[in-house]
């Protein structure tokens, strides 16, 4: 992968953790919020304004975007282990599986959003070093976190990152479903989660060859395999776009394979011509 500007910068930022114990290396709760928070301008109604940022700080966008990820991960495990209990929560974890792709992909970018302070921040590097660009405002989250990924040119033309969205593959028509749709009639019977059954299913989504996101038509909920699909595609190339990025990185070496997933999962992608990515 070419060291363009974005992908230098996304280097910048994990440079700093090759030096920590990357087992304990994630920070407090919120500790890229208000370290942002921190810096933003001050007093500003409108428009934008650069302000200079340290490592110090920039690191945490690393930090943010490898969490995020596992939160992706661990809401597809949750998604397939309820899938014959609750096919209604099921569908909004699967969702949110994918959601959660989208946001850590943006945070590698270099975007984070300050939706209670109302800033849309965005990290870049120049000369060596990091500005950051606060843009007073703020969007649907679910909305913006999409547009940056899919308006980036390493991903524009993946159909798993398209937009805009076919109406027929629009994930959130799912959970949207599922949360506001009366009368859905959808009651879970609870069992003990069954581990190998899990293991057993992200082992078949793994190795179906797919060129396009299923469609996920709101007639066609509760279509769950479609959702977990989408987002097990998603998941598996937000880690192999890191291990592109990323010549060497402790931090991400030791988190791209999950501890608690490492019995479920070994993040194998089939791509549609038939060769397995991994």
């Amino acid at each position: 992968m070419t060291a363009d500007p974005t992908i230098q910068a996304l280097r910048m930022m994990f440079a700093p953790w090759q030096n920590v114990g990357a087992t304990n290396a994630f920070p407090p709760p919120q500790t890229l919020t208000d370290a942002l928070d921190k810096i933003a301008p001050r007093g500003r109604t409108t428009g934008s304004v650069n302000v200079h940022i340290d490592v110090r700080t920039a690191k945490y966008f690393a930090t943010a975007a490898i969490d995020i990820w596992h939160r992706a991960v661990h809401s597809l495990l949750i998604s397939i282990a309820i899938s014959g209990e609750s096919t209604l929560w099921s569908s909004v974890s699967g969702y949110y599986s994918t959601h959660y792709v989208f946001r850590g992909l943006a945070h590698l970018l270099g975007h984070y959003q300050l939706f209670q302070q109302r800033w849309m921040v965005h990290l870049w590097a120049e000369n060596g070093r990091f500005q950051c660009t606060f843009k007073r405002g703020r969007e649907r989250e679910h909305d913006w976190y999409r547009k940056i990924v899919a308006e980036d040119a390493r991903f524009k033309t993946d159909p798993f990152f398209l937009l805009p969205v076919p109406p027929a593959m629009i994930d959130v028509v799912h959970r949207d479903r599922a949360n506001y749709v009366d009368h859905l009639g959808l009651l879970p019977s609870l069992r003990l989660i069954d581990r190998a059954l899990v293991r057993n299913r992200l082992h078949q989504i793994s190795r179906i060859e797919v060129q396009a996101p299923p469609e996920l038509a709101a007639e066609r909920f509760p279509d769950v395999e479609a959702v977990q699909i989408n987002a097990y595609q998603r998941i598996v190339r937000f880690r192999q776009f890191l291990d592109q990025a990323l010549v060497a990185s402790r931090l991400w070496n030791v988190h791209r394979n999950p501890g608690w997933a490492a019995d479920l999962t070994d993040f194998q992608l089939i791509e549609a011509r038939g060769a397995a990515q991994r």
